[in-house]
């Protein structure tokens, strides 16, 4: 159905994730080979020899694999956390409303979403230069 739930968030919280047709096809597929239960967790962790462990992905191990992906395809390195300050930006790059943006982040606090806003000076100066005087 497009919705993804988080149960145990940052701070435990609770939230429901709408995504992309083309994520949810994806999640879709993973599920037929990769969840064994109704009930488990998305993500989890790969053993070195390869199998899928019963135990959630944490974000130390999402950094491993990402790093190793990094290495492998010759990029610079990023982390999890610069992957989540993209998605805000992107969004409030498309017009997307802060407080949507906050909402779809799981901030409760709205000045935690504007620390993620790395738009810079070009938005600032694209938005001025809109302002209709007469």
């Amino acid at each position: 159905n497009g919705i993804l739930t988080v149960r145990q968030g940052k701070g435990r919280k609770y939230r429901e994730i709408h995504v992309a047709d083309a994520v949810d096809k994806a999640i879709r597929a993973w599920l037929k080979v990769g969840a064994d239960e109704a009930d488990s967790a998305l993500f989890r962790r790969i053993q070195r020899s390869g199998k899928v462990a019963s135990q959630p992905l944490t974000t130390t191990g999402l950094t491993g694999i990402l790093a190793e992906l990094q290495q492998t395809a010759g990029i610079a390195r990023f982390t999890p956390h610069d992957m989540r300050r993209t998605f805000i930006t992107r969004l409030l790059e498309q017009g997307v409303d802060i407080n949507t943006v906050r909402q779809l982040a799981g901030h409760s606090d709205i000045s935690t979403t504007t620390r993620y806003d790395c738009r810079g000076d070009t938005m600032k100066i694209s938005a001025s230069k809109r302002i209709r005087c007469f």
